[in-house]
């Protein structure tokens, strides 16, 4: 059965900022506030960021202990509330 995975990637791009300041200080800030929705992709700057992965992973696997812990727990649950019917009852004679 395929899974759903949340892959973290980042890359970079590149773009010269044009800003008026009045002093190169002044003009590192204003260009900190640039536009980075255009520029250039930095060849051989795409990867996966690991760590991020690491977290994402194991946060699925958690959600999936999870998921399968409710399903237990409803199983003990029901069977656990209706002593007097057994799996034969329901038609599950296995």
């Amino acid at each position: 059965m395929k899974k759903d995975y949340i892959i973290p990637v980042e890359w970079t791009i590149v773009k010269n900022v044009k800003v008026s300041a009045e002093s190169l200080d002044e003009a590192k800030e204003l260009a900190a506030f640039a536009s980075v929705e255009t520029g250039t992709y930095l060849d051989g700057s795409y990867r996966i960021n690991k760590e991020l992965l690491e977290e994402f992973e194991e946060s699925r696997k958690q959600k999936e202990n999870i998921e399968s812990n409710k399903e237990k727990l409803l199983d003990k649950t029901f069977f656990g509330r209706f002593p007097l019917i057994s799996t034969s009852t329901l038609g599950m004679g296995w």
